[in-house]
Parts: C-alpha cells; structure tokens; sequence
C-alpha cells in the first residue's frame, strides 16, 4: 500500500507540471495578454475590413486591331452595384457599356459597335487594366492606364 501511495503521488505531481508546462506554453503564445496588446492585434487583424476595389476615374485605353487599333478614354463612375462605363472614341463615338458586372477586380460587359454587339472582359490590377474585346470568333487584347480617380 504504501509503494502505491508512493506511485500516486509521482503521478500526481507528474499531472500538475504537464499542466503547469501547458498553462505556460499557452501564455508564451499569447504574450503581452496580461496588457491587453496581444489580444487587441488579434483582434484588430481580424475586424480589419479588407478595403473595396474602386475602378472610378479616367482610363487611356488601347484595343489592337488587324487595322492598326483603337484608342481613347474610358470613364468609370459610381460605385459597387452602380458603375457606369463609357468609352469615348475618335472612331465611334461614345459608347456605354452595358450588362455590365463589376465582381472583385473583374470587369465584364457588352457595347455595340457600329450595329454589332461586343463583349468586353478584363481585370484591373491598381491602376492598369488587361482584358479584351470579343467579337464573335475574334478576340482583340484592350489595355488601360487609368489617368485620373474619380
């Protein structure tokens, strides 16, 4: 009997030191708690709002052609559920895009041109945009700069 109470107490204080070596390995984790700093940055990383792309302002654009090109301005106004963009063009005019979708840094949207509809697609990276104009079968590559924020 008196091995096994030995035994016991081993165990014992073997449970306690785990548990003492976890409660510290936990607030070594989480240092700078007792202050209220740790937790604070943790949850300050966390209500953080991601900020919201905005396209708005003035694009010099340039479409490749079998002719050579296009180029102009493309105006970007509103905000998320109610941009509006316009092209301004030497050859066509002013052409709004329409069906438009605006989703994260992505751009999708028709136009007529001349009578035909064409689609339009890309993504804005900052301040620069890639994508193309498709008509029908042919794909035509659209670059932009964005020249001023709206």
């Amino acid at each position: 009997m008196k091995c096994f109470n030995q035994f016991a107490k081993v165990a014992l204080l073997v449970a306690v030191m785990c548990f003492l070596g976890s409660c510290a390995a936990s607030n070594a984790s989480g240092a700078g708690e007792a202050d209220g700093s740790a937790t604070a940055s943790s949850k300050k990383g966390k209500r953080a709002k991601k900020e919201v792309y905005s396209p708005t302002g003035e694009w010099a654009y340039d479409v490749e052609t079998p002719d050579g090109g296009s180029s102009g301005t493309m105006t970007i106004e509103g905000g998320p559920g109610t941009y509006e963009v316009t092209l301004r063009t030497d050859q066509f005019g002013e052409i709004r895009i329409y069906d438009l979708e605006m989703t994260g840094e992505s751009m999708i949207g028709k136009m007529d041109v001349a009578g035909i509809t064409a689609e339009v697609e890309g993504d804005f990276d900052g301040d620069s945009f890639s994508g193309a104009v498709i008509l029908g079968d042919e794909v035509y590559p659209l670059e932009a700069v964005r020249t001023s924020k709206g």
